[in-house]
């Protein structure tokens, strides 16, 4: 089940039956100042909250595992954002400091997350992740923000 609540305001929340909140769902609802998201909500889209210039809280539940770009763009008023550690995925289409652009909140990160922290209240990226496999001939590895390819021969498609 998608939500696709336009034009709401003020406090908001979030059906216990939905899934997955649509790309654009509550985007330019000024009006909007807190949502409660339950935990039944697995995901995301992107740009959900863009231009909600009223919003204060979010709660985002330990059941999201992703969440899609440009979600906090210019939430002026948002002043803190939780990821927790169940977030394996967060599309960042313009860098987190452009998907973040007109937000001034201080991200925190749960620190069980695998993949994000939180560096001076900025998302980031964690350098400790390995991940490692093999295209035809070619064996890559990804360490940090470092990837390399090694052997001899093309990448097949």
């Amino acid at each position: 089940m998608i939500v696709y609540p336009k034009g709401r305001q003020g406090d908001y929340v979030v059906p216990a039956s939905v899934v997955t909140i649509r790309d654009r769902a509550f985007r330019w609802c000024a009006g909007l100042t807190s949502v409660v998201i339950p935990a039944s909500v697995t995901e995301i889209g992107a740009c959900v909250f863009w231009g909600c210039t009223g919003l204060t809280s979010i709660n985002i539940p330990a059941s999201v595992v992703k969440i899609g770009c440009n979600v906090f763009r210019n939430c002026a008023a948002l002043t803190s954002i939780f990821i927790p550690a169940s977030v394996i995925e967060i599309v960042a289409r313009s860098g987190y400091d452009g998907d973040f652009h007109g937000c001034p909140a201080v991200v925190t990160v749960h620190p069980d997350n695998p993949y994000y922290t939180s560096n001076n209240g900025k998302l980031s990226y964690k350098n400790d992740i390995n991940i490692s496999g093999r295209a035809g001939d070619l064996e890559w590895t990804f360490s940090g923000d470092v990837l390399t390819i090694s052997g001899n021969g093309e990448i097949p498609d």
